[in-house]
Parts: structure tokens; C-alpha cells; sequence
């Protein structure tokens, strides 16, 4: 069910998107220009000349040139540039290669078990533990001996180097054993789940918020709109004289979407990408075909899938997140025609949920624009039917919709 709105989400993300291109594009085409045509003399000597060959502007130019807008002519590109080397370091240095000796032996144990259950791997667990715990049992009749001259000083140190081994592993192995417990749990359920090392794996799947992106994105699409109407001219800002030019409307309207869906998409891909490199370069992520419910994690969901086939919708859900914020953005730079008002109004909608969830009221959990971008607590709390993502979709979906219809009559002049 949870992955089910996962892709209903994606899909309902990209559907908006092209929805709005495309009707967009629709009302360009149908739409009467009423201004009234004044031909001057020198217009009606122009008409008599041979006429030149059209020159046709497609819609790859425009959305072209609406990049190059948002990210050059701007300057927004030096930002990009800057918060990307902030996302480098935060990264580098939360995801560092640390090696813990708990957790080398934790990876002993896990890569010597990997994979599904097998009688052998149960008498493996069974004998080390026997071993561990008769290890214990013989410290008080060791250490007498040694005190009374029945065991020699080389015969004493190999008990403590044993000694120290079972110290040492005990802990782990009842990790080891905890796990198996969890695999027979599931079994029961007709559920199947393998020893995995997840170390790496729960580091992967519990990023944090990523600030730096959602600071980029804030940043770069909050003027997608507004700069057109802050660019001031002799007549007034800008997006009037855009407006009357032939595709000045729902072209650039368009054209404004598609560049954004676009460079969101990329950065979103890249800020990610950091993130994997840093987090593959300090953890293994092994067993990568074995099922997601291998891991702890996550074990309250209802489906069956693979970790690797959670892998790509857990970033469709994340790519998703970043498109529907930047048509929320998009939508609100056209409503507000200002890049503060639409920072703070956006900003707003997408934190203050999680601020009073933060708080102890717990239902704002259900639409809390943080736990989606970050993927995996929003799939936890949709973990027992779905309802969470469900509930966040319907919102986001409602708002968005609302926001872009609005934009566009504002922008087009025209109702859908």
C-alpha cells in the first residue's frame, strides 16, 4: 500500500507539471489577442516589400532561455555553486570512514551469516554462543588456579586472550542472535528476511533533512515569476511588455514550468548523488537483491520488495518532494510577484507542520513536507496502511493544483 501512494505521489507530481504545460500551450494557441493592431504608414510600405522567411522559435528555445534566466542571468549560478560546496563538506564530515571495533566484529558476524537462513549458520551462531558462555563460566576456577601455581603464566594469558574475545563478541552476537529471533518472527508471517550488515545500510536510509537543498531551491524559484514583474522599465515592470509579446504568455508560461521541473530535477539528482558517494565511499551496502525486511529498520511494511527496488522508490518519493515544492514555488512567484513574500509564504506551508509536530501534536506528522523530502519517515508512518502518504498526497496535490490554476489565470490572462 505505502509503495502504492509512493508512485500515485511521483506520478500526481508529474502529471500537475504536464498538466499545466500542456494547457499552457493549449490556451496560447486558442487565445484571440484583443489588442487593438495600429498600422502606420511605414507598417503599410513594409507590407509591400517581399516578406521574409518566417523564423520559427520552438519551445526547446524558450526553455533554453528560461534556464539561462534562472541560472546565469541571474547570478542564482554562483549561489548553486556555493551551497553545492557547503553540501560537500556537511557531507564529507557526517559520513567520514570511522572504523569501531564493535562494529568490525558486528561485519565479521553479518558477512560470515549473509544471506538467507540455513541449518548450518544456526549451529555456527548456537556453537559460538556455547563457546562465549563456557568462556565465562571457567574465569573464577581460572583465575584460582593461576593464584594457587596450577597453571603456568603462558597457559594464564591465553585464558585472558579468550576471556577478552568473549568480552568482546557477547555483545555482537546478541545482535547476531536478536536478528535471527526477528528472521523466525517474520517467517511466521510467511514474510522472508536475510542477514544483512545494515550498518551502512540504516546510515543510508536515515539522512537527515537536507537544508542545503531545500535552501537552493527556495533561492532559485522563488524569482521563476516575480523577477519578471521587480524588473522595472519606463512603463512599468517588465512582465507587462513580456506579456504582449506573441509567446510572451502561455509559452513563457510554460516554458518558465519545464525549465524549473528540469533544473529541480538535476539538482535534486546531484545533492543525492553527494550524499551516496560520501555514504558508499565510508560503509559497505552489501546484499543489495536481498528483501528490504532484512533490515530492521524496516519491518513494519507490508510489501515485498527488494532493497534495491526500494532504493529507487525511496529517491522517486525524494525527486517528487523537490518537484512539488518547486511548483508550489513557481505558482507562489506569479501570486505574491515578490521572491521574499514567496520564500517566506513557502516556507511557511512546507516547516511549520514539522515545527508543531516538534511540539507534541503528533496528527501534523501526517503532512510534514520535511519527512517526505527525507523519504524514510514518512514511509515508516505509512508503514501499518499508507494513510500518512495518502493524507500528505491529497494535501499537496490540492494545494498545488489550486496554486498553479491561480498562477496561470494571473500570468495567461485567461482561465483554463
Amino acid at each position: 500500500m505505502i509503495f502504492s501512494f509512493a508512485v500515485v505521489f511521483t506520478a500526481a507530481s508529474i502529471f500537475i507539471g504536464w498538466r499545466f504545460l500542456h494547457s499552457a500551450v493549449s490556451v496560447g494557441q486558442g487565445r484571440i489577442n484583443k489588442a487593438l493592431i495600429f498600422k502606420t504608414s511605414s507598417e503599410r510600405i513594409k507590407q509591400t516589400l517581399p516578406k521574409r522567411r518566417h523564423i520559427h522559435i520552438s519551445s526547446r528555445c524558450l526553455i533554453l532561455t528560461e534556464t539561462y534566466k534562472t541560472l546565469v542571468s541571474s547570478r542564482y549560478i554562483i549561489a548553486v555553486l556555493v551551497l553545492l560546496l557547503v553540501k560537500v563538506y556537511i557531507s564529507s564530515n557526517a559520513y567520514k570512514p570511522v572504523s569501531l571495533y564493535s562494529d568490525d566484529i558486528y561485519k565479521a558476524y553479518m558477512t560470515t551469516l549473509a544471506g538467507p537462513v540455513t541449518d548450518e549458520k544456526r549451529q555456527y551462531i548456537k556453537e559460538e554462543r556455547e563457546y562465549i558462555n563456557d568462556v565465562f563460566l571457567k574465569e573464577t576456577d581460572i583465575r584460582d588456579a593461576y593464584n594457587s601455581g596450577a597453571i603456568n603464566l603462558d597457559e594464564f594469558i591465553n585464558y585472558l586472550t579468550e576471556l577478552n574475545y568473549a568480552r568482546s563478541h557477547s555483545p555482537q552476537l546478541s545482535v547476531v542472535e536478536n536478528h535471527l529471533s526477528y528472521i523466525d518472527r517474520l517467517a511466521l508471517k510467511g514474510i522472508e528476511a536475510h542477514f544483512v550488515y545494515d550498518t551502512g545500510w540504516n546510515t543510508f536510509f536515515k539522512t537527515p533533512f537536507d537544508w542545503s537543498l531545500y535552501a537552493v531551491v527556495l533561492l532559485i524559484f522563488s524569482g521563476i515569476f516575480s523577477s519578471e514583474h521587480e524588473a522595472k522599465t519606463s512603463s512599468g515592470g517588465f512582465a507587462q511588455i513580456l506579456r504582449t509579446t506573441k509567446r510572451g504568455r502561455a509559452r513563457t508560461f510554460g516554458a518558465k514550468l519545464t525549465s524549473s521541473l528540469i533544473v529541480a530535477l538535476i539538482l535534486a539528482v546531484i545533492w543525492n548523488a553527494i550524499d551516496a558517494y560520501f555514504i558508499c565511499r565510508a560503509y559497505e551496502l552489501p546484499c543489495i537483491s536481498s528483501p528490504i525486511h532484512s533490515l530492521q529498520l524496516f519491518q513494519g511494511l507490508k510489501t515485498t520488495v527488494s532493497i534495491k527496488q526500494f532504493i529507487v522508490l525511496f529517491y522517486a518519493l525524494r525527486a517528487a518532494a523537490v518537484l512539488w515544492l518547486v511548483l508550489l514555488l513557481c505558482a507562489f512567484s506569479e501570486i505574491t510577484k515578490r521572491a521574499l513574500i514567496t520564500i517566506g509564504a513557502v516556507a511557511a506551508v512546507t516547516s511549520l507542520p514539522a515545527l508543531i509536530s516538534y511540539f507534541g501534536i503528533k496528527s501534523f506528522d501526517y503532512v510534514d513536507y520535511i519527512g517526505v523530502m527525507r523519504a524514510t519517515p514518512m514511509i515508516l508512518l505509512s508503514a501499518g496502511g499508507g494513510s500518512a502518504l495518502m493524507t500528505f498526497s491529497i494535501v499537496a496535490i490540492i494545494i498545488c493544483t489550486v496554486a498553479l490554476c491561480l498562477a496561470e489565470i494571473m500570468w495567461v490572462g485567461c482561465k483554463i
